[in-house]
């Protein structure tokens, strides 16, 4: 919890992360209006029924990152032990970027445009929407003994989100042909970039190294499961 923010040696961390970073698109996080005066029980609060398409209470807008900005991301560990709940399944990663070039908020999401995950879902027809957002490539597409063809059977919609605020669209299946009846269950398997949320813990103010020109923000990231939330 004490390394949110800086090294003295900022230097070195500015070559560490030319040289070892990778592409991140980040969301940037603001408190929704509507949700801020709804009780948390209520079912109006939540993004079902939001206004502004929000989730989890925050409205999200990508941030735009000039195309060399990078981060380093590691210890990227999908089974975190706690002792107090066991085996957390979303995990942990870190984080070290220039604070001049980009820096994190709290609740504030990311997704590693250079990573791949292989998720699999069973989905209802008529639904047809994929759990994980940034789902990128269908595998496959199957219903007990048969297999549906994309191109010829279906299309996958990617999901959307830009930088105005504008409600976030999930991915889902465009089935091109009747495809399952309506109702029935079939299984997706499919890539997905990883997506990451900060939380706020471990943010401390921001300190200057010797120079007095560079900071570097250091922080801990919770990997979000496939659910939107």
């Amino acid at each position: 919890m004490a390394d949110a923010w800086i090294d003295i040696d900022a230097d070195d961390i500015a070559e560490l992360v030319a040289d070892r970073g990778e592409f991140v698109d980040v969301y940037r996080a603001t408190p929704c209006p509507s949700c801020l005066n709804q009780d948390a029980a209520n079912e109006s609060s939540r993004v079902e029924g939001c206004p502004y398409g929000c989730e989890d209470g925050q409205i999200y807008a990508l941030l735009e990152l000039p195309d060399d900005v990078v981060v380093v991301i590691y210890d990227y560990n999908k089974g975190v032990w706690r002792p107090e709940f066991g085996r957390v399944p979303s995990g942990e990663a870190k984080w070290i970027s220039m604070a001049a070039q980009v820096t994190l908020g709290n609740q504030d999401r990311v997704v590693l445009k250079d990573r791949e995950e292989e998720a699999r879902q069973t989905v209802k027809r008529g639904v047809d929407t994929l759990s994980h957002p940034f789902a990128f490539e269908v595998l496959r597409v199957e219903q007990g003994l048969t297999q549906f063809v994309e191109g010829d059977d279906f299309e996958l919609v990617p999901g959307t989100q830009d930088n105005a605020g504008n409600p976030f669209t999930p991915s889902s299946i465009n089935w091109l042909t009747d495809g399952p009846d309506v109702d029935e269950n079939y299984s997706v398997s499919y890539l997905r970039r990883p997506r990451l949320i900060y939380r706020g813990d471990d943010m401390r103010p921001a300190r200057r190294n010797f120079t007095g020109d560079q900071l570097v923000q250091r922080l801990t990231l919770t990997i979000l499961p496939l659910a939107n939330g």
